[in-house]
């Protein structure tokens, strides 16, 4: 494991830490969900991972808008690491962002960006934080569903009894959050292999 990844973990765990010193819950159970779609807000300011059951919120990072604007975004493939949900509903996780196959401009271009260099290109591990929602009745459709879903391994502490409605709806064939428009994120959207995201909305 690379310094930057291991950065990223241990302060992905910390956060963990002081949410769950709240809560007093053993009954943690881990499973897997299946992503259907991979959204970006118009505005740059949320990352957005829908499931069939399940909506997953987060703030989008410095780190991932400057990828999905980089010019060497062509390159990147994404990989979500596990979700760790607690009973507020409050998510955390990980985004691996890799660049390969890809050239010599494009790689410094990424590091130029924060991310590390290997032997392969260069990878940047982004730690996310937001929050769960109950699906209900918003679904995925095209143009938002990837062409495959994808399973991802959640650890979760939160009943359906917790869990409140999504704020995301179905405005006139578009998915709103707020009065914030949702667009597939180009980047972070892919087929299912490997775990690994790249090039997969419709």
């Amino acid at each position: 494991m690379n310094r930057r990844r291991l950065v990223a973990h241990a302060a992905l765990w910390l956060s963990g830490i002081g949410v769950s010193s709240c809560v007093t819950s053993d009954e943690w159970r881990t499973y897997n969900e299946s992503v259907s779609s991979v959204l970006i807000s118009s505005d740059n300011s949320k990352l957005v991972v829908m499931t069939p059951r399940y909506h997953y919120i987060f703030d989008a990072t410095p780190s991932l808008i400057g990828t999905l604007k980089g010019a060497f975004h062509p390159y990147v493939k994404a990989t979500f690491g596990g979700f760790r949900v607690f009973r507020s509903g409050r998510t955390l996780g990980t985004v691996t962002l890799i660049v390969s196959n890809a050239p010599s401009e494009a790689v410094d271009t990424a590091v130029a960006a924060g991310f590390e260099r290997d032997a392969k290109g260069a990878e940047s591990v982004v730690s996310v934080q937001g929050q769960r929602y109950r699906a209900g009745a918003v679904k995925s459709s095209s143009p938002y569903s990837l062409n495959k879903s994808y399973d991802i391994e959640v650890t979760s502490e939160q009943s359906e009894s917790h869990l409140s409605e999504t704020p995301i709806k179905m405005v006139g064939g578009a998915l709103v959050l707020g009065f914030v428009v949702l667009l597939p994120a180009a980047v972070l959207a892919g087929c299912a292999m490997n775990g690994s995201l790249h090039n997969c909305h419709e």
